[in-house]
């Protein structure tokens, strides 16, 4: 695997270490994933798509479900 790219202080990561990332396969993060992340480049490497880590971080966040109260 290679290497997160460092650019401004922010991560970056390719899509098969986005899909790494989020603990899905690649053919499930391009389909479900990659349609509502933000896409960046390198200026060195224009060809490889790259996403905010914050971004898939966002993404992986745990959150109630509305109306759902926890019954005790």
């Amino acid at each position: 695997m290679s290497m997160p790219t460092v650019m401004n202080g922010e991560t970056f990561l390719n899509k098969t270490e986005s899909a790494e990332f989020l603990g899905v396969s690649f053919p499930t993060f391009e389909k479900n994933f990659e349609p509502k992340l933000q896409k960046y480049t390198s200026p060195r490497r224009k060809n490889v798509i790259l996403f905010k880590r914050a971004d898939l971080e966002e993404l992986n966040k745990v959150v109630p479900i509305q109306g759902d109260e926890e019954k005790k």
